[in-house]
């Protein structure tokens, strides 16, 4: 599978619209320092001079950028493959052939829950798990028609070990030795950055959440 990234995609992985601008077509570089130029995209022109602008200026952070982006877009499709078969897995008749798989001590399929990301990880767990013994154990065909193929087994493992790393975040964040500051997480965050340099949009000094009253008000609390 290949995807091919669009101008409109240069925006969303370069740049944010500049929150002042009404008509929302002014985007600013996440990559240039605080207050730098703000670049248009006009009517008609699609996003030329965004790209323009990265390829003559940041050049060194395109290639993991963009092919991360490329990346992500790839596997979306084939995360929403292993959930229907997840869905289909866990109908009643399915249920009950998967219950009497001996090795998988009657493992039970996982669906992604849309307002938590890490159910994508734990997802492809199970499913990295039960993959071995879908073929074999008797469903219908249907269902099996539903598995998807070694090659795309093989790029849901990678992306379940790149999902790991998020994980990891995620349960470090979550950790209730008090141990955790502010220093801790900004640490976190640059680590996966340079991990995943599209992570700047959100996860970057001044990522526009950072910004936001309720994330003010948070770290004042934090520091009292």
């Amino acid at each position: 599978m290949s995807y091919k990234v669009s101008g409109k995609d240069w925006a969303d992985i370069f740049f944010k619209l500049d929150p002042s601008d009404v008509s929302k077509s002014r985007y600013m570089c996440n990559l240039c320092p605080v207050g730098s130029q703000l670049y248009t995209s006009a009517k008609g022109h699609g996003y030329t001079n965004l790209k323009t602008h990265i390829t003559g200026n940041h050049s060194e952070s395109i290639t993991d950028m963009v092919n991360e982006f490329r990346g992500i877009k790839n596997t979306n499709a084939l995360d929403n493959k292993v959930n229907e078969l997840m869905k289909d897995l866990k109908k009643l008749k399915n249920a009950s052939i998967l219950r009497s798989i001996k090795d998988t001590n009657g493992l039970m399929p996982v669906t992604r829950n849309v307002t938590r990301w890490s159910s994508t990880w734990e997802m492809l767990v199970r499913f990295l798990i039960l993959v071995l013994y879908l073929h074999n154990c008797g469903l219908p065909e249907a269902t099996k028609a539903l598995i998807p193929s070694y090659v795309e087994i093989h790029e849901l493992t990678q992306l379940k070990d790149q999902l790991q790393k998020f994980q990891d975040t995620t349960l470090s964040l979550q950790s209730d030795s008090g141990e955790i500051d502010l220093y801790f997480v900004r640490t976190l965050f640059d680590n996966l950055i340079r991990q995943h340099p599209s992570c700047v949009k959100h996860l970057s000094p001044t990522s526009d959440i950072v910004h936001k009253m309720m994330m003010m008000m948070m770290m004042i609390e934090k520091k009292r």
